[in-house]
């Protein structure tokens, strides 16, 4: 038997810029993040509470810039997270805020992380179409990577003053704000997550083949009421080893001999959602749920450390599904005989 692993999460790379534990952990100015030489993935997580009334808002900048914002309209706690590619250097102030006497932001993880087979445009002023590269198919000790996916986070701005926008998705009507539509390849895309505000921020994230070229823009417009103008920012990642909520994997096909052991390690990012799973099988014609379809599986939150062995399938007939966006794939590995 020999093992062969490749660790796709470069964990000697990781620093932790800022790691609460409790909700008695408070926001504020956190000070000066040093991104490294190449640039890195700068990932977060905090926890929102609203007590008694449900009126405020809490946002994420850097430097200025806010990343993320929202407006508050439940009571209770509500987990805001996200990923960026900030480029090398010093970014002197990173503030976590709530705004609101009864609106807190708290429990906030923060830091810098990277990855193998990686494509991006880091978080800034856009001007024209970005054009994404997904990194090439290679192969890995369990097969060619066939599949990546592309994180887009975007921060829209009004240029009019009292200024609002909306991030709006394909067809959806026009107003007198600026409406801000999101494109992929020229054509109109539903947003995965919006809010809407001055600034209004939003993600989009989406599965593409290894190797495929895309272009990210956006389009300004509204009903009419004003000449639209927006000052919009993002970032743009491009990452095979990065999970969605759609159950997919980036290996499509298993490239090993049965009575193998398969080895994949799923693990929390930007967000520990205890609805990460991990499956082997396929698909029947006749679903009766994972419990039929699925020779192995494991799901829940922390890390999973899932492993199967092949004693009586053939692994090219079965396909690995992996889901829980906020998590990622650290390792994948093959015990062979």
């Amino acid at each position: 038997m020999t093992v062969l692993s490749e660790q796709v999460r470069k964990l000697a790379n990781e620093s932790s810029f800022i790691n609460q534990s409790s909700s008695s952990d408070l926001s504020g100015n956190f000070g000066s993040l040093v991104v490294p030489a190449g640039g890195a993935f700068f990932a977060y997580r905090y926890v929102v509470t609203a007590t008694t009334y449900a009126t405020g808002s809490h946002n994420v900048s850097i430097n200025g810039i806010v990343v993320q914002k929202g407006a508050v309209s439940v009571v209770g706690d509500n987990v805001y997270s996200g990923l960026i590619w900030l480029d090398a250097g010093t970014y002197p102030d990173v503030v976590f805020s709530a705004e609101g006497v009864y609106v807190r932001v708290s429990s906030i993880k923060a830091g810098l992380c990277l990855f193998s087979d990686v494509s991006h445009r880091a978080f800034g002023l856009y001007s024209s179409a970005i054009t994404s590269v997904a990194p090439a198919a290679r192969c890995t000790p369990i097969g060619l990577i066939a599949k990546s996916t592309i994180i887009v986070h975007v921060s829209a701005l009004s240029n009019v003053a009292g200024g609002h926008i909306e991030l709006k998705n394909v067809g959806a009507g026009l107003d007198a704000y600026d409406d801000v539509f999101i494109q992929v390849d020229g054509v109109d895309v539903n947003w995965s997550e919006q809010v809407g505000g001055n600034p209004a921020c939003g993600k989009l994230v989406l599965t593409v083949n290894a190797g495929s070229s895309h272009t990210i823009g956006f389009r300004v417009t509204n009903n009419g009421h004003h000449t639209p103008s927006a000052t919009i920012r993002c970032s743009v990642i491009n990452c095979p080893w990065l999970l969605t909520d759609s159950p997919g994997f980036p290996v499509s096909s298993l490239n090993f001999s049965r009575g193998s052991t398969l080895f994949v390690t799923v693990e929390p990012l930007f967000n520990n959602p205890a609805t990460k799973a991990i499956h082997v099988g396929r698909r029947r014609c006749c679903s009766f749920g994972d419990a039929t379809d699925f020779y192995g599986s494991s799901v829940g939150g922390d890390i999973l450390a899932f492993e199967y062995r092949f004693d009586q399938i053939p692994p090219k007939s079965c396909v690995v599904e992996a889901s829980g966006l906020g998590g990622c794939i650290a390792v994948v590995g093959v015990d062979r005989i």
